[in-house]
């Protein structure tokens, strides 16, 4: 898993990583045929708050040559719908994203999500500063609703920066890019989105429900 990361992204630290990585209770694994790992996500579960939980994402990372495949995305929805399965308050994705790959997981799988360049989602916008304020008081910043380091704590690499950089096709890019100037140097852009099967759309939706009858979760505890 360090290796992909140092793999794809400048200035990382395996004391970072384990930092890191120590803070989840889940790790998705993507496989290749021959069981190498191709790409992972960490995942916490956060039950405190008395009316939602939240899934935050971590380090998530697909190697260049698995891009498009959505076996990630399967197994999170999955996993995703056994957590709700579990209890009744609604179920919130907290993500932060320093590249646009993961923020374009939202408008592809999501209807609501903050941020979005067509709506405000005020609702949504005041969860995602107040688990950033609880989960990283010291690098949050509201008014830009970045997560802002004083010194990298992983970029990417310039390859991958450039695909960011230079594609004026796409709104959301655009949006990410005007969002998160900074993704050059690391920051994150704060991000959430409601996983419910009338938020969700197309294959995501369906694997979320598909795990609300399985026990993904029960089976890998």
């Amino acid at each position: 898993m360090f290796q992909l990361l140092e793999e794809n992204y400048s200035s990382v630290s395996r004391e970072i990583f384990y930092e890191d990585l120590g803070s989840k209770d889940f790790v998705g694994l993507l496989m290749d045929h021959a069981n190498i790992i191709q790409g992972f996500t960490t995942i916490a579960l956060r039950t405190r708050h008395p009316d939602y939980n939240v899934l935050f994402s971590g380090d998530t990372i697909i190697t260049p040559k698995h891009w498009g495949s959505q076996e990630l995305v399967r197994g999170f929805c999955n996993a995703a719908g056994s957590f709700l399965a579990t209890s009744t308050k609604p179920l919130y994705w907290f993500l932060i994203s320093k590249g646009h790959r993961t923020y374009l997981y939202l408008p592809l799988f999501t209807r609501k999500f903050f941020p979005d360049p067509n709506s405000q989602n005020e609702d949504l916008a005041a969860i995602a500063k107040t688990e950033s304020m609880l989960m990283f008081p010291q690098y949050y910043d509201q008014e830009q609703g970045l997560l802002v380091f004083p010194e990298s704590r992983g970029e990417l690499r310039p390859e991958l920066i450039a695909a960011t950089l230079f594609r004026e096709t796409n709104a959301y890019i655009r949006f990410f890019r005007e969002r998160n100037p900074g993704f050059v140097r690391g920051n994150e852009l704060v991000c959430i989105t409601e996983l419910s099967p009338s938020n969700l759309k197309g294959i995501a939706k369906r694997w979320l429900v598909r795990g609300m009858s399985s026990n993904v979760i029960q089976a890998a505890v």
